[in-house]
């Protein structure tokens, strides 16, 4: 076995001392694999007494720098609604005119492409206005990246970056929304006299599949860029807007579906007998529970008062229905446990216009519209009153004598009743 470990590590050992030494000779000897015209040109192109990267790349000071912008969308990262806060990664390309880096391709065996580092050669203070990180770096020129440089001094700078920008969100239609989020890209010291901007190309054909968002397309376009800060100036800029819609499968199953049955099951309330005792019990588990679907809705959605989605005012809606389900239960029961006369104007509401409108036939204990008239009677179901005294016949003597008098006195009530009619 120690015979089997020591094999292994000389193995490993020798492994690594050979990558070691390739890597070694490989950088020793790196600048001898570049073709001897790439060695001059760049020797020529960058030498300190003709190029100078901190030099706007013209020969004229009055000729100014157009930069031609293009955006191409990559993936949706993240879309925080809370903090409105859109998280992409986008292919990014400028393109200009380097005066400076011009040169004849016959001269150097047919070269006419170039590519370089991006620290080497001047690049434009382009930012984006609307970032929303923390710290003040300008991304485009500490990506490090190489440019591409041709003979006629064409510059094209590319690179992936990924981007936080502010998206003010509209959550109205949540989770049935649309979302346009701006990307408004220029320069930060330069004004049009030095450095302009062109809309160049932009689409989402590269977009990487999103479980939550799709996209519906980018449009761009070049604004004057006027500032009451410095007047008789303008700061050209680019602005791309990224229209998005979420996909609202994850609600519907999450949130509307389980609300639709909840907000249906305060329905059962007035079906559940009096007698289980269960009505106010589920009346207020049905209020708690659309309570906690509400909290989960109002941690999804930024704190503004702007605006209230609309899914939120359901929920509102549906918790003060259940509300007065709960307490008209609560009613409901009060007087069924009283046994007592039902008040006048609660008789002529309940019986003779409700009744019509739900379309609810009367029970048989209720015989003439005169009984409803009539404030002394007492309106109690007989089946009820057996049902209760075959219960109670099966219990003690002194309930069984309780129920007895119960059923005397309904007795000489409809008696009474009988009579004034």
């Amino acid at each position: 076995m120690c015979t089997t470990n020591k094999v292994t590590n000389s193995v490993i050992y020798g492994a690594m001392i050979e990558v070691y030494i390739v890597l070694y000779f490989g950088f020793m000897f790196q600048g001898l694999w570049a073709s001897p015209e790439q060695i001059k040109l760049v020797e020529d192109l960058f030498n300190n007494e003709r190029y100078h990267k901190l030099v706007r790349p013209v020969t004229n000071e009055t000729k100014k720098v157009t930069i031609g912008f293009e955006l191409y969308l990559s993936q949706i990262n993240n879309m925080d609604e809370k903090f409105q806060i859109l998280t992409t990664t986008v292919w990014v390309t400028q393109r200009w005119q380097d005066e400076y880096l011009t040169w004849n391709a016959t001269e150097y065996n047919g070269l006419a492409k170039l590519r370089v580092p991006s620290h080497m050669i001047w690049m434009p203070d382009t930012v984006l206005y609307n970032t929303a990180k923390e710290d003040n770096e300008n991304f485009m020129m500490d990506v490090k990246t190489n440019m591409i440089v041709d003979a006629t001094g064409a510059i094209d700078w590319s690179a992936l970056v990924i981007m936080k920008t502010f998206c003010p969100v509209d959550i109205f239609y949540f989770p049935f929304d649309t979302q346009s989020c701006l990307m408004k890209f220029g320069s930060w010291q330069h004004d049009a006299r030095f450095i302009d901007y062109t809309a160049g190309p932009s689409d989402d054909t590269e977009y990487k599949h999103n479980g939550e968002w799709d996209t519906l397309g980018i449009t761009v376009i070049r604004n004057p860029g006027i500032y009451s800060c410095c007047p008789g100036r303008e700061y050209p800029d680019v602005t791309f807007t990224i229209k998005i819609r979420r996909k609202p499968l994850f609600y519907i199953f999450n949130l509307i579906i389980p609300c639709f049955l909840i907000s249906g099951m305060s329905m059962l309330v007035f079906i559940l007998p009096c007698e289980s005792g269960e009505k106010v019990s589920l009346g207020i588990t049905v209020l708690l529970s659309l309570t906690v679907f509400l909290l989960v809705v109002a941690e999804t959605m930024p704190a503004t008062s702007d605006t209230i989605p609309l899914i939120g005012r359901y929920y509102i809606f549906t918790i003060v229905l259940v509300a007065t389900c709960t307490t008209m239960t609560v009613v409901v029961l009060n007087f069924h446990h009283r046994h007592q006369p039902l008040p006048r104007w609660m008789r002529i509401i309940y019986f003779r216009f409700l009744s019509r409108v739900l379309m609810v036939t009367l029970p048989p204990f209720i015989k003439s519209k005169e009984d409803l008239q009539n404030s002394h009677c007492v309106i109690t179901n007989a089946n009820n009153v057996k049902e209760e005294e075959v219960k109670i016949i099966k219990a003690s003597p002194e309930r069984k004598r309780s129920a007895n008098d119960h059923t005397k006195e309904n007795k000489i009530g409809r008696a009474s009743c009988r009579e004034r009619v």
